[in-house]
């Protein structure tokens, strides 16, 4: 007895077939794995970023006690 609807399966396998051969599974891994490389150096510049900050705030109290201290002795 033949499958009810015979086109269907012709048609899933071609689809199958077709995105095998042209790389979809390739492409889809390609997106995925720049979207990991993306994702780390955003958060590699996220850590520089607050590290200036936390440079910026340590400069900011060094020149202020050394302001302080100037004009202490005057």
């Amino acid at each position: 007895m033949p499958p009810l609807n015979p086109k269907k399966k012709v048609i899933s396998n071609r689809v199958l077939r077709r995105a095998v051969t042209r790389g979809v599974d390739t492409i889809w891994w390609a997106k995925l794995e720049q979207d990991k490389k993306k994702m780390l150096e955003e958060s590699e510049q996220e850590g520089e970023n607050s590290e200036l900050n936390g440079l910026a705030v340590a400069m900011f109290v060094l020149f202020s006690m050394i302001f302080a201290m100037l004009t202490e002795s005057c």
